[in-house]
């Protein structure tokens, strides 16, 4: 999970009590939307991890799962501990807030308050459904390829057309500028 949000996302990665990680963004401070989707992101990226890699490399692993909760708020981040022996610290409502929900949460959902919820774009609050009971967004199963998908979806959306290659065996669709192959409109439910 620290290799996944270090390395994959380049996020600042905090460890603490055990098996719990958090991911700290690094966005300008006024593009909370910006910096919302990227925790998203992140979280389906950890939830790639998890079942596409870990339980995939590791099968005895198949019965552990991987919550995830996500708020936004100014976060204070330090050190605490003698010299030598310094423990990394998050510090804020917003990080209260994500772990209560985080807690709340079973093994297959990414969760993220209703603040948060509000400044995600159409396409991906689609993935997230309000659990009445626990006051919170739900996703389950939201894995990183979705946003390779939401991506090629707007390109296509955006009016573009598209290359289709056909051969005997196989059909592609290629949305990139200059592609080889018929052009054409793809139809706007295609696109979602």
């Amino acid at each position: 999970m620290a290799r996944v949000v270090k390395t994959d996302y380049e996020a600042l990665r905090i460890q603490y009590q055990g098996d719990r990680v958090q991911a700290l963004v690094h966005l300008p401070q006024s593009d909370d939307t910006r910096i919302t989707e990227r925790a998203v992101e992140i979280a389906a990226g950890l939830q790639s991890s998890m079942d596409y890699v870990l339980h995939t490399v590791l099968p005895e692993s198949k019965a552990l799962g991987l919550a995830v909760g996500i708020d936004l708020d100014t976060t204070l981040v330090s050190k605490t501990g003698t010299r030598g022996e310094r423990d990394r610290i998050c510090i804020g409502l917003g990080v209260e807030r994500a772990a209560h929900i985080q807690e709340l949460s079973d093994g297959t959902e990414s969760s993220l308050t209703p603040d948060c919820y509000e400044l995600l774009n159409a396409d991906l609050q689609k993935r997230f459904a309000l659990d009445e009971v626990r006051k919170f967004y739900v996703a389950k199963s939201l894995y990183a390829d979705t946003f390779g998908r939401l991506a090629r979806a707007a390109a296509y959306s955006a009016g573009g057309a598209v290359a289709v290659r056909t051969s005997s065996k196989t059909v592609s669709v290629d949305h990139r500028e200059g592609s080889s192959g018929a052009r054409v409109l793809p139809s706007r439910s295609w696109c979602e």
